[in-house]
């Protein structure tokens, strides 16, 4: 989800909003760099992805963003499928642009989301491992910056960017008796865009690198040795502008290096949809 986050510049009482269908697939099951042969361990996530933000002056702007999540984890070893939805964390973001190309903010995340699901087998009632709960449970500090600047050395319309997020997490203390917190997550996405035009249509195709680090979750003040890694993905995408004001993007992400923590169930592929639109409130 700290990917999504941050809206563009825009200028004062401009609203912004962007709505969005993210698909994420897990198959690859791994220890560290390595994949293992075994193919009975799959994840899905669907997750409609909402955020709004509002510029409250040439400088300052705020966003929220809130999200619902539907998940499904398999193993067919154990012929076990268990699915859980509900609304996620939210997270607030005060932004500030302090120079025409570069942003920054600060938030925080709140534990909107459930986390306290169960499941019953043989008629006793366990309590869902956290990556199954709609929410984390815990309070964490966000902070983000964007650099974003144009190309005239290649072509006009050719845009560069970078954005870098850093979510320092928080501790649920009630997680089933028990504390529990998710390793802290930094995050790096660079694009260049571009603009052309097939007839009177405009379309911004884009290429781009992530890396991601999660770090190691730790419960009942011991690290999870199964949690945490370091990956990086490139990611295609491209978004129609059907007016200035509204558009419709499609993107992807494709594992290119993934070495985990442990053994874990690692990422496949990823797509997002979405639709962005901007108004501006200000009288003329």
């Amino acid at each position: 989800m700290s990917g999504n986050l941050g809206m563009p510049s825009a200028d004062k009482n401009t609203v912004q909003l962007a709505v969005s269908h993210d698909f994420n697939r897990l198959t690859r099951f791994q220890t560290g760099r390595n994949e293992l042969t075994s193919k009975e361990f799959s994840r899905e996530t669907n997750s409609i992805l909402v955020e709004a933000g509002y510029s409250l002056s040439q400088k300052w702007s705020v966003d929220v963003f809130l999200s619902w999540v539907r998940q499904k984890r398999d193993n067919r070893l154990a012929g076990v499928q268990q699915t859980t939805s509900g609304i996620g964390d939210a997270t607030l973001l005060l932004k500030y642009r302090l120079l025409s190309s570069l942003n920054v903010g600060a938030g925080i995340k709140a534990p909107l989301g459930a986390s306290d699901f169960t499941f019953t087998e043989g008629g006793i009632r366990s309590p869902l491992p956290l990556d199954l709960q709609p929410g984390s449970g815990a309070w964490d500090g966000v902070f983000w910056a964007n650099y974003t600047t144009t190309l005239k050395f290649l072509r006009p319309s050719t845009t560069f960017s970078t954005t870098t997020t850093f979510r320092l997490t928080g501790k649920n203390d009630e997680f089933f008796s028990s504390t529990y917190e998710v390793g802290n997550e930094f995050l790096i996405n660079t694009s260049v865009s571009d603009r052309f035009l097939l007839g009177t249509l405009i379309f911004d195709p884009s290429f781009g690198i992530n890396y991601r680090r999660q770090g190691t979750d730790i419960s009942f003040e011991f690290e999870n040795p199964n949690s945490g890694g370091d990956f990086v993905f490139i990611n295609p995408g491209i978004a129609y502008q059907a007016t200035p004001d509204l558009t419709f993007q499609v993107n992807s992400s494709i594992p290119v290096y993934q070495q985990v923590g442990g053994t874990q169930v690692a990422n496949s592929f990823r797509i997002n949809t979405g639709v962005f639109y901007r108004f501006s409130i200000k009288k003329n």
